[in-house]
């Protein structure tokens, strides 16, 4: 029988190839391409969820809706009259029209 030392293992004589690797040789280039377009795209996701979220909590916080005005120039009518007459009562301010 022939020593098979040497010639490698029987699916690398088939194949007709050897592959060495270490944990040095090893880089993010060998990562197959269809791996890093799942990344990116996860990456994508998360972007577009946490950009949503944001949206949300800045139309929907406190701090940008209208709770009282400062009317000046009006000796004729109450501040309070001008108030409740403009209809901004717990309005956004991003839904208000100068």
């Amino acid at each position: 029988m022939a020593s098979r030392r040497g010639n490698g293992r029987r699916s690398q004589r088939r194949l007709g190839r050897q592959y060495h690797t270490s944990a040095q040789s090893l880089s993010l280039g060998t990562v197959p391409a269809f791996e890093w377009v799942r990344v990116s795209r996860l990456v994508a996701v998360v972007l577009i969820m946490l950009l949503g979220w944001a949206t949300y909590s800045v139309f929907n916080s406190s701090t940008f809706y209208v709770y009282e005005v400062e009317v000046r120039g009006n000796a004729a009518v109450t501040p309070e009259e001008v108030y409740a007459a403009s209809g901004l009562e717990g309005m956004s301010i991003f839904w208000v029209d100068k």
